[in-house]
């Protein structure tokens, strides 16, 4: 992380200094041997400005990101530890954990598999699916799914 933060700023620093250049020295430099009559395909004087605070522009916001990514590195910012759990609760949130099931009943209990229309030959039916307890993790899940 700390390498994508120097890199941010050095690669707003190149673009501060592309920003603060002559972009009439560098086009004569650079593009004017392109063309038979240069002075014919000359940029104006505003599409050198634009070209400026463009360059400016990407500055700033390589800067704003550099300073945000140091950010949350330092112990003021989010730390992992903290992160991690709101993944987790999240994560638990989607899994059932802490929600009732989709398939679930009020009472409690689960969805009467004999109601429910079977599916037919050779095509799966989306409601023929596995319930599973707060406690499965994915690689149960999946394991289950290929059992079937």
């Amino acid at each position: 992380m700390t390498a994508l933060i120097v890199f941010m700023a050095i690669f707003g620093l190149g673009f501060v200094a592309l920003g603060l250049a002559n972009h009439r020295a560098i086009w004569w430099r650079f593009q004017a041997r392109r063309y038979a009559d240069p002075a014919a395909h000359e940029p104006s004087d505003a599409g050198f400005v634009v070209q400026r605070v463009l360059c400016l522009a990407v500055a700033a916001m390589a800067f704003w990101a550099s300073f945000d990514l140091y950010r949350t590195v330092t112990p003021d910012g989010v730390d992992h530890d903290e992160l991690l759990e709101r993944v987790r609760s999240v994560a638990q949130t989607l899994d059932g954990g802490t929600k009732p099931s989709v398939l679930g009943t009020d009472e409690g209990g689960t969805l009467d598999r004999s109601r429910t229309p079977r599916p037919r030959e050779g095509r799966p039916h989306r409601l023929a699916r596995v319930e599973f307890g707060p406690a499965a993790t994915g690689r149960q899940r999946g394991a289950l799914r290929r059992e079937r």
